[in-house]
């Protein structure tokens, strides 16, 4: 493969900087009829890009991917005992969010990547 390079210059996706991982609290706020907690990144980069967001689940630490955004809709139709993830974007942050029909316990990791290149 010689001469075969990267560059930036080319219209792939780019991974942001803030892209990571954060060990967040179970949902045990009530908020409304649903329990919550959320975690808030700030990316500044002045446009709605394109994420991938992903949740630790209730057992066996498998990784799922979060439902979407709860900009659209609700979250719905969570089983008691269990966990959802949606997550909210804007042009300065994602907030990544834990709904449960009933308090929780513990923490779950939760994952994010953040592509600098706008749809």
């Amino acid at each position: 493969m010689s001469g075969f390079s990267f560059t930036t210059n080319k219209n792939y996706l780019k991974r942001d900087s803030n892209t990571g991982t954060h060990l967040l609290a179970a949902p045990s706020t009530l908020v409304g009829t649903i329990y919550r907690s959320d975690y808030t990144i700030t990316h500044d980069l002045g446009y709605i890009p394109v994420v991938r967001v992903y949740f630790e689940s209730d057992a066996n630490s498998d990784i799922f991917p979060a439902c979407g955004s709860t900009v659209g809709g609700s979250a719905v139709g969570i089983s008691y005992g269990k966990t959802l993830c949606t997550y909210e974007l804007t042009t300065t942050t994602l907030k990544v969010i834990l709904h449960a029909a009933n308090t929780q316990t513990g923490s779950r990791n939760i994952y994010w990547v953040i592509y600098k290149d706008s749809p």
